[in-house]
């Protein structure tokens, strides 16, 4: 069996995995990312946010390590996964980014902020953003297999369906009292909630409805992190 990572000071909320590179990459709730050789377990370099970490993804055929963070203050920026040296930041959010989502082929990334807003930015080269006022904090962000709309799950339990070239809402759908989503992903008209109460649960957009559900946890606030 091996030896345990045991560098962070921290609770530990995010991993991501990448084989084919060889190494694992974990996040902390103080202020660091790190980047594990797979094989040894040494530490290939450590990246220090100033702030917790909120969610990390892995844009594979670029190498390319995004992740957000922070809760009054905003961060979202990238590094390289070989060097960790850094790529550009995604400015804009005006408090912490918690939900993170990149298109299949790579070109566009969601960031949705406590700030209420859902933003979707040019991922390769980092730039500029379009973005959506939803109000309310936003917990969880998704983006299509064809990169045409988009998903944000908001802190006043509901699920918006945006259209990307037009950023207009196609469809608005409630969860129950004190619920709401704390990751998500868009499969064709079905959408994949992981919920604060511990459920999972595939919904429908056409309809509404619920079309399968199984609870993982029967604890709230569930580690949903390293979904």
């Amino acid at each position: 069996m091996r030896e345990p990572f045991t560098q962070h000071g921290g609770a530990v909320d995010s991993i991501l995995t990448d084989p084919e590179r060889g190494v694992v990459i974990s996040g902390d709730r103080r202020d660091r990312i790190l980047v594990w050789e797979l094989e040894t377990g040494a530490i290939r370099f450590a990246i220090h946010l100033g702030t917790s970490v909120g969610a990390m993804l892995l844009e594979r055929k670029t190498g390319h390590l995004i992740g957000t963070g922070g809760y009054s203050q905003s961060l979202a920026a990238a590094w390289d996964l070989e060097t960790g040296e850094p790529l550009g930041s995604f400015d804009g959010h005006r408090l912490g980014v918690e939900g993170l989502a990149l298109s299949p082929d790579g070109s566009r990334l969601a960031t949705a902020s406590r700030d209420g807003e859902l933003r979707v930015w040019s991922a390769t080269p980092v730039a500029g953003a379009r973005h959506a006022d939803l109000g309310l904090g936003c917990r969880a962000s998704a983006i299509s297999t064809d990169g045409h709309r988009a998903i944000a799950c908001a802190a006043d339990q509901r699920l918006r369906l945006l259209d990307l070239d037009t950023f207009e809402e196609v469809e608005v759908l409630e969860l129950e009292p004190e619920n709401y989503a704390e990751r998500a992903a868009l499969a064709g008209d079905r959408a994949l909630l992981a919920l604060w109460d511990g459920r999972l649960r595939a919904v429908d957009l056409s309809s509404g409805q619920t079309t399968a559900e199984v609870r993982i946890t029967s604890e709230r606030q569930p580690p949903w992190r390293s979904a």
